[in-house]
């Protein structure tokens, strides 16, 4: 490969294909790369009237003058005889389509991090205080959270590896600004490529001023109404949130160039040779992030806790399926999100039955149950403990994971059947989900519908 990059010099007019459609265009060489960590994509080249550069491999070049043939373009399929006899000029693009499918999946980086903000003024203890005077975007860490962010650094640069780069979209509150600050002193200003402030990954808007009389009205009425729909004076539901996280997993996965994705005018974008993307957001929006990438239903956004302050959920590549995982080992804490899922079990036979309230039980670690997870009802039986703790919130007592495992014991799934909603839905509305034999939603066996878990 050496005697091949030998010939390409810097100004080099020759073809390169783009991968969105696989056909060549013009183009002229921007730079030559005999680097280790450049040796798929060695040659830097810049398309005849766009401004846009981008990092190519030899296979994607042609020149009759310096000896380059380039992979072959694509071509459509022709169809079966049988489908040729009813249409002569019927041809099959699903191959065409895969490849573009698979180019832009490769296109996206290994990794996507999302990193919580490090501790802030309003997160220690009486902190919220300051919210009455305070806008919530102006809110800094404290001495505390600086050193949480600087240590999420290291944490990034080991999953990065000795050469590895990033993106970064970043929310524009000023917490998770200085957090990204704090991140790059530790990371190496070098390895952060391309920095893109993106306000869909901001904190919910609690109101323009949070004073502490408020505060508890909106909690009460959130304690009514559910945490997902209830809005706030001047503020966002959760359900708006979600909305802008919608937003952004579509700028993120649709089309086929991540080049523009997140800046239309191309000042600023996500480089397509980057280890990972890095997502510097807060608790609530991650969860909201995460809800809409893997469909959770709001039943189970409800019971997943929010990260702790600079705690990463990391997703990886899936080459073999084109998607993104969940990588635990690589998340911080090395677990998948904690979440428990408060119910009523009652003995086999009495549920549902007149005047029955059933025995209050929490499920341990929910994430962990296979989804539809008000299918398995085994799996979910397996870790619970008596009662509805108020004390499981991990990102304030981080400890408690651990301790409340230990105490974990099953149900037998044999002699308990479940309310999953604790008496808040109708005897009717509860019969329905058992009964349907399409839906399978509830209790009962059946076909799982898309989002109800």
């Amino acid at each position: 490969m050496a005697d091949r990059l030998a010939q390409i010099t810097e100004g080099a007019k020759l073809h390169a294909v783009y991968s969105a459609d696989g056909e060549y265009y013009p183009a002229v060489v921007v730079s030559v790369s005999t680097a280790q960590r450049r040796k798929a994509k060695p040659v830097k080249i810049s398309y005849v009237g766009y401004d846009e550069e981008v990092w190519v491999s030899l296979d994607s070049l042609k020149s009759k003058k310096l000896g380059l043939k380039g992979a072959p373009t694509l071509r459509p399929k022709v169809c079966s005889k049988a489908q040729s006899k009813k249409d002569p000029t019927a041809e099959d693009f699903s191959y065409l389509l895969d490849q573009m499918k698979a180019q832009a999946f490769a296109q996206l980086p290994e990794k996507i991090i999302f990193l919580r903000h490090g501790e802030s003024e309003a997160n220690v203890r009486g902190g919220s205080d300051i919210l009455a005077t305070k806008p919530d975007h102006l809110i800094e860490l404290t001495e505390k959270g600086q050193e949480q962010a600087k240590e999420a650094g290291r944490r990034i640069a080991k999953l990065l590896g000795p050469e590895g780069s990033i993106s970064v979209v970043l929310s524009p509150f000023e917490r998770t600004q200085q957090t990204l600050c704090c991140v790059t002193q530790a990371l190496g200003e070098e390895r952060v490529r391309t920095v893109h402030l993106d306000t869909r990954v901001r904190e919910q808007e609690f109101g323009n001023l949070q004073d502490a009389e408020q505060i508890a009205k909106d909690r009460e009425g959130q304690s009514v109404v559910g945490r997902f729909f209830y809005r706030r004076p001047n503020g966002e539901s959760s359900a708006d949130v979600y909305d802008r996280a919608s937003d952004f997993w579509e700028s993120f996965c649709s089309g086929y160039s991540i080049r523009t994705r997140f800046s239309p005018a191309k000042s600023q974008a996500i480089r397509q040779d980057d280890k990972a993307l890095l997502v510097v957001t807060h608790g609530l929006t991650m969860r909201l992030l995460f809800m809409r990438f893997f469909s959770w239903s709001v039943d189970t956004f409800d019971t997943v806790f929010n990260p702790g302050n600079c705690d990463m959920w990391v997703l990886t590549k899936n080459h073999k399926e084109r998607r993104y995982d969940l990588a635990p080992r690589d998340c911080h804490p090395q677990r998948v999100p904690w979440a428990v899922r408060q119910i009523h079990a009652y003995p086999k036979g009495s549920y549902l039955e007149q005047g029955s309230d059933g025995e209050p039980y929490t499920v341990l670690d929910y994430l962990s149950v296979p989804a539809p997870r008000t299918s398995h009802k085994r799996e979910a039986l397996s870790r619970v403990v008596k009662g509805h703790p108020g004390n499981l919130d991990s990102s304030r007592n981080p400890d408690v994971v651990d301790e409340v495992l230990k105490t974990a014991f099953a149900l037998d799934p044999d002699e308990w059947e479940i309310d999953w909603w604790c008496g808040k839905k109708s005897c009717g509305a509860v019969t329905m989900r058992t009964n349907l034999a399409a839906g399978g939603f509830g209790v009962g066996p059946g076909v799982p519908i898309t989002g109800s878990e």
